[in-house]
């Protein structure tokens, strides 16, 4: 799973012919949305059994937590759901990048005490502060931090038993789509969610990715350890962090 790339002109481009046939009938909408879907959800279904080759199939492309969060409501909702999604991504915009070196979400699942490892530089600079009665110079800052890092890298290749350290990148990318959604309560005809109408709407999406590099510290040579995976959309998971 990669970064979407396009800038919004090209993508307006490549949509201008899906766009025009957007009202000329359901069956050339169907096949202008390149995600389209129309589900029955009822309480009790075994998840496990009717989507584990869905599961497996995106489990590269979806963090395991947010396919946990979804197969909840799929397993304990107590009502019959009808879900119907067409949506067309049209163009994107990088919101944010964050690189977090020495540690990825794999560790800390495996050891928990490594989640507060930035907390625990953070707490240094003021038990430093403390002890100084006064307020870090920079300099003092950025030699604290160095250290600190430097720390964790070692730390990091020690429990990889190799000469790798590993840097998590988080992107968070706005995406624009052309979107149809709804969902119905079946025994009521309630709209539990999105347009009853089902007329299409201009939407955005907040949409988190997540990778991990691998920094061969013999060699300088960087590679990507791991496919972008999608950790978090529209705060559904508060943003899924695991680092603090």
């Amino acid at each position: 799973m990669t970064v979407p790339n396009q800038d919004s002109k090209s993508l307006d481009e490549n949509n201008s012919s899906a766009s025009a046939a957007i009202h000329d009938g359901v069956s050339k909408v169907d096949e202008d949305f390149p995600i389209h879907f129309n589900h029955f959800v009822k309480p009790g279904d075994d998840y496990n059994l009717k989507c584990a080759e869905q599961e497996e199939a995106t489990n590269n492309m979806i963090e395991s937590s947010m396919i946990s969060l979804y197969r909840s409501a799929h397993t304990y909702g107590k009502h019959k759901l009808q879900v119907k999604l067409k949506s067309r991504p049209k163009s994107c915009q990088m919101m944010s990048l964050i690189v977090m070196p020495f540690l990825t979400r794999d560790e800390v699942r495996d050891n928990i005490s490594l989640k507060h490892s930035y907390k625990k530089i953070i707490k240094s600079f003021r038990v430093l502060e403390q002890e100084k009665s006064r307020r870090l110079y920079f300099w003092e800052v950025g030699n604290l931090v160095g250290q600190a890092l430097e720390d964790m890298s070692h730390e990091q290749m020690d429990r990889r038993g190799d000469s790798t350290m590993q840097i998590t990148v988080v992107a968070q990318v706005a995406v624009d789509c052309d979107e149809i959604f709804v969902v119905r309560d079946i025994e009521s005809g309630d709209v539990v969610q999105g347009d009853g109408n089902e007329e299409l709407n201009e939407v955005t999406h907040l949409v988190r990715f997540e990778t991990v590099l691998n920094l061969d510290s013999a060699t300088g040579e960087i590679e990507i350890g791991s496919p972008w995976q999608i950790t978090d959309w529209d705060d559904l998971m508060d943003g899924n962090i695991w680092f603090m």
